[in-house]
């Protein structure tokens, strides 16, 4: 598959990019979150997903990263849309000097199937971790996911 990113950086360089991509809070039958601790060098913690290829649908894109990063099955009809985060307070520049400002699409779902697996080139290690009992060192837009998630649940708009 054409890495849809790194052919646009190509032809761009570092110029600001719109990059939709899809991230899932998956809960096992605890109610407990799964978090990936990335194998990058800030290995900080957060949620299975990432870019949307050309292509590709919004939950399409979660179905393939989180088996790709988790080594879990999901499915397309199990996803639940919580939000789509975006907008100048959400804008990055990576140590690259690239610059993107993410159209993030969250989802959660309870259904999957399979063993985790660790793929050691996105992940270091993978675990579930109660909603209100994350790790400090966590990706800080994640963290708000989960809080917002949590505060729909407290709400009764999400039950699960």
């Amino acid at each position: 598959m054409v890495n849809y990113v790194q052919t646009i950086r190509e032809k761009v360089g570092h110029m600001p990019l719109l990059l939709p991509g899809s991230i899932v809070i998956i809960l096992n039958n605890k109610g407990q979150v799964l978090l990936q601790e990335r194998a990058d060098g800030d290995q900080k913690y957060g949620l299975p997903g990432g870019l949307m290829e050309l292509y590709e649908s919004a939950e399409e894109t979660a179905v393939r990263e989180v088996k790709e990063e988790t080594g879990l099955h999901i499915y397309e009809s199990e996803l639940n849309l919580i939000n789509v985060h975006t907008g100048k307070d959400w804008v990055v520049k990576l140590d690259n000097e690239d610059v993107f400002q993410p159209v993030s699409i969250v989802y959660y779902t309870t259904k999957y199937d399979g063993e985790l697996t660790i793929d050691h080139n996105e992940t270091k290690s993978l675990k579930f971790f109660h909603r209100d009992e994350l790790p400090n060192h966590m990706v800080l837009s994640q963290r708000k996911y989960i809080e917002q998630f949590n505060a729909m649940i407290q709400s009764g708009e999400v039950t699960i």
